[in-house]
This record gives C-alpha cells, sequence and structure tokens, in this order.
C-alpha cells in the first residue's frame, strides 16, 4: 500500500553545506508581483537542485520500499508567492537495487531498474531568507488507483440510501489524497467515516462555538488516531524556574503576523508532539532575534534526549516532556540546536548524531510562567510563544470556531501558544498544533477558549526560552 509522507527539511542561504542547495536570491524578492502559480521550466537548475535534495528527503522517511527510489525526472514545476514562494513539482522515481540505507543518493551511482515508477508530487514552502519549510509528498499513482477503486464501487450504492454518503467520501478520499489498497480497506474505512460523523455531530451540540466534522483524520478510529498521534500524561519530574512578572498585555496579539513562524509541522506517527513543542518555541524565539525563519531539529531532540515516540514506555513519551527535553538539551547540548536540513526528522527514535561545529541556535535558558491563563497571555507577548500541555479531546473532529471544553479529559497532547484575542466577542487563544497544514481550516491552527482551562491548558508548566 502506498502511503502519504510529510517531510520536513531546510537549508539556510547564508549557511550552505556541500549537500545542501541555495535558491539565487533575486528570485526570493517579497515585492515581486505574482498574483498565482508561476509555471517554471522543469529544466532549470533551481528546481532540480530543489527536486534532488526532495528525493532524498523522500527516501529518507518513505516505508514503501526498502530500496531506495531516485529522481528519473522532473515532469512539472510551478510556483506560488505566499510570504516566500511554494513550489510544486510533479517528479518521477525509479526503483533502484540499492538499500534505502546507503548514501548512494545519486542516479548515475543508484539507477533505476525495470520499468516500475511513481508519480509523486512534492510543494515546498522557500521563506523569504531562502530556507527551505515543511515539504509535502503525495503519490499520485496511489491516489489515482484510489480514486478508480471508488468509482468501481460507486455503483453498488448507485441505488441505495447511502449512495450520497459514499459520495461525500469519494470527495473526502479525493481532497486529502487519501490511498487505500483494496476494496475491503476502503469499505472499512467508508464505514469508520461515517461513524466519525456521526460522532462530531454529537460533539457541536455539546460545543456549539466550535464546528466538527470532516477533517483529514476522518477515516480513522479514535483509537486508530490516539495510537497514532497521541501521547500520554504524567507530570514533569523536572521543573523549570519560573518568571511571575511580564509587561501589562494588550488585548489581542498575534505572532503569526510577526514573520516569526514559519508553517505547522507534522509530527507523523510518532509520539513526539513534546519535540515539536519545544523546537516551535526555539524557533520563533530564534527568529525574533535574528529576523529569519530557519526550521530547526526535532530529530536531535528525540535522538539525543530520554525521550521516545512510544506509548508503551509512558515516562518517554508524554505530552509534557518538552519540559524535560528543554533542560536535557542545556545538559548535553549546552543548549546548542542544529537545523533540520542537517539533522532531518526520521519519525523514530534512533542514535544520536548532535555536531556541535554546525549547529544553528543555542538556548541559554528554560523558563516558566505561573500556571495562570491571565500571566501566559502576558507572557507570550513579552517573551514568545509558550509549550503547553492539553486535552486533545475533540481536535480529531475539529473543524474551526472556538473549542470550549472545562469537563473532564485526557491530557494527551502537547502545542504551542502563539497569541491570543477575541473571536466574535469570545476570548480565545491561538493554538499551533503538529499535524501539518492540512489539519483544520487554520493551516495546523486552532482557536481555544480562553479562560476557564479548557482542554486543561494549565495542568502543567507552559514552557518558554531565552536565546
Amino acid at each position: 500500500m502506498f502511503v502519504i509522507a510529510f517531510i520536513v527539511f531546510v537549508v539556510s542561504a547564508s549557511l550552505v553545506h556541500s549537500d545542501s542547495w541555495t535558491i539565487p536570491s533575486n528570485s526570493l524578492q517579497p515585492s515581486d508581483p505574482i498574483s498565482g502559480w508561476t509555471t517554471l521550466d522543469p529544466q532549470e537548475e533551481t528546481v532540480k537542485d530543489l527536486a534532488s535534495s526532495a528525493v532524498k528527503q523522500f527516501n529518507f522517511r518513505a516505508s514503501i520500499s526498502d530500496y531506495y527510489q531516485p529522481l528519473v525526472k522532473v515532469i512539472s514545476a510551478r510556483r506560488l508567492a505566499v510570504r516566500g514562494y511554494v513550489y510544486e513539482l510533479i517528479v518521477q522515481l525509479g526503483v533502484s537495487e540499492c538499500s534505502r540505507e546507503s548514501n548512494l543518493h545519486d542516479l548515475n551511482e543508484c539507477p533505476a531498474v525495470g520499468s516500475s515508477q511513481n508519480k509523486i508530487r512534492v510543494r515546498i514552502f522557500v521563506s523569504s531568507e531562502g530556507s527551505l519549510w515543511p515539504a509535502e509528498f503525495v503519490d499520485l499513482d496511489a491516489v489515482d488507483k484510489t480514486e478508480g477503486l471508488l468509482a468501481k464501487m460507486a455503483s453498488q450504492y448507485e441505488k441505495t440510501v447511502q449512495a450520497d454518503h459514499f459520495e461525500q467520501f469519494r470527495r473526502f478520499a479525493k481532497t486529502y489524497f487519501k490511498t487505500y489498497a483494496t476494496a475491503s480497506e476502503a469499505e472499512k474505512r467508508f464505514r469508520i467515516y461515517q461513524q466519525n460523523l456521526h460522532d462530531a455531530a454529537l460533539l457541536q451540540k455539546r460545543d456549539p462555538l466550535a464546528q466538527f466534522g470532516e477533517t483529514v483524520f476522518s477515516d480513522l478510529t479514535p483509537a486508530e488516531f490516539a495510537k497514532s498521534h497521541l501521547s500520554n500524561f504524567d507530570h514533569s519530574d523536572v521543573k523549570l524556574p519560573i518568571q511571575n512578572q511580564f509587561p501589562e498585555a494588550p488585548e489581542e496579539f498575534d505572532w503569526r503576523s510577526k514573520g516569526v513562524l514559519g508553517p505547522a509541522k507534522y509530527q507523523g506517527n510518532c509520539h513526539d508532539c513534546w519535540a515539536f513543542s519545544a523546537i516551535a518555541i526555539i524557533e520563533a524565539n530564534y527568529a525574533r532575534k535574528t529576523h529569519k525563519m530557519m526550521a530547526l531539529s526535532e530529530q536531535q531532540l528525540l535522538d539525543c534526549g530520554s525521550g521516545n515516540c512510544s506509548l508503551a514506555q509512558p515516562n518517554v513519551a508524554y505530552s509534557g516532556h518538552y519540559i524535560r527535553a528543554l533542560t536535557e538539551l542545556k545538559q548535553k547540548q549546552d543548549g546548542k540546536v542544529m537545523r533540520e536540513s542537517d539533522y532531518p526528522y526520521e519519525g523514530k527514535k534512533g542514535e544520536c548524531r548532535f555536531n556541535d561545529s554546525i549547529a544553528e541556535a543555542k538556548v541559554i535558558d528554560a523558563l516558566s510562567t505561573p500556571q495562570d491563563e491571565g500571566i501566559m497571555a502576558a507572557a507570550v507577548v513579552d517573551v514568545g510563544p509558550l509549550a503547553v500541555c492539553l486535552c486533545s479531546g475533540p481536535l480529531q473532529f475539529y473543524a474551526g470556531g472556538i473549542v470550549r471544553h472545562s469537563g473532564n479529559c485526557t491530557v494527551d497532547h502537547g502545542g504551542v501558544l502563539v497569541g491570543y484575542g477575541k473571536r466574535n466577542d469570545t476570548p480565545v487563544w491561538i493554538v499551533r498544533n503538529s499535524w501539518g497544514e492540512n489539519w483544520g481550516p487554520y493551516g495546523g491552527y486552532f482557536y481555544l477558549y480562553r479562560g476557564n482551562n479548557s482542554l486543561k491548558l494549565t495542568q502543567e508548566q507552559p514552557a518558554y526560552v531565552m536565546l
């Protein structure tokens, strides 16, 4: 079965290593008057270099084959101006006889054999400074096969009461690039999808300020979703020093509009939301200090600290582990963090490969605030985004609006407070998630009711960093 893989990597235009690439600075001027997609020449060197780097990362993360899939050609390329550029490439990959674990990443050294090929869509954000940000990979051949499979199945429902529901499911699968290998799997996912829409409707009645419904996770059971995306909770046995005094907070504030936050990243099936929370607050403060957006390495925290991906080890895979992770970062690597491009995300724990000589950012201190929402708001303005714990609760089906849930729930996830304000006169937090940009209607963010400890927001120490 083919899968959709989300890959994160970054290269600084000012600090380029031999295995990296950079885009000519004249192609990144924010004043370039582009209002829509611009077609590019697939043979352009920038496009070819970008495709080559992307394919290396695809192979680094892909689990659909034990063999390296080399780049055969770039079929098409286009670019969209969005605070930098989004590049979309359609590339053809072959199959080689080289192991994915080998160091042979060039088509000449690791040539495609036979006629088997995959067509992949690559989307990559490049900041105005010339740095690559999260990239999304979609196996277009697998998506096409799934669309064909669902089209055949539609005839079975054509004259039944479920005909409209199945057409809705087909649209869902197409929207989110779902891939199902067999008719039985597709049938199973359709049943789950129907049940989830029913459950979302019940949530809607209990929480009318929010909208619940179809999301990218609507074909997963709650148990499957929890197994692949959520963490345990345990109060950290490590505590951060608390800073109590912050300047008075304005009525509203949003770091998303300040140029310090790149697109929301995706943790995949590893239970390391804590690593994404910790790195997000470091990235934001790095951007505040240097005026450059730079993707830093979650994998470094995962490999080089006590944290893990596995729920079988609850003391090392829990939502509040960002506190210990930041403490260990200072103790073991002198607070230094490598770039994503130099230490890319694998979504599994491996051997520590930290290299002090090419570290990008340095955390001087990690601190906390009182677990009080008023003080936390003032801190967000003064010291930057805060890493927090919360209940994932209804977030699997979140489709917009304001989540207001102050009842019993299990703290099983981490997020980042990036701002606050009001929506329709209702006080809200702006929370960054780690489920990628495709989750929710706000590019991977959601609105949480502010003032009543919704989703148990204040149960664990919030954290911020000084660089």
